[in-house]
């Protein structure tokens, strides 16, 4: 089974996968290849908005 990383921005999945053996870029993620953090691969892929966001102050109860 391969490792998903989740960043943030597409800059940040590319200074990640600096760090190791990359296999293959997409245009969507890229592929890592096996190493020892990573026995089995893994795959950095990103975000383009942001997934959560916090609720406005009205709707947090006191």
């Amino acid at each position: 089974m391969k490792t998903v990383i989740l960043a943030e921005k597409p800059s940040q999945a590319k200074a990640y996968a600096d760090a190791f053996s990359v296999k293959a870029r997409h245009k969507t993620h890229i592929d890592l290849n096996p190493c020892s953090t990573f026995p089995s691969g893994a795959i950095i892929t990103w975000g383009i908005r942001h997934l959560v966001e916090l609720k406005e102050p009205k709707e947090y109860q006191k």
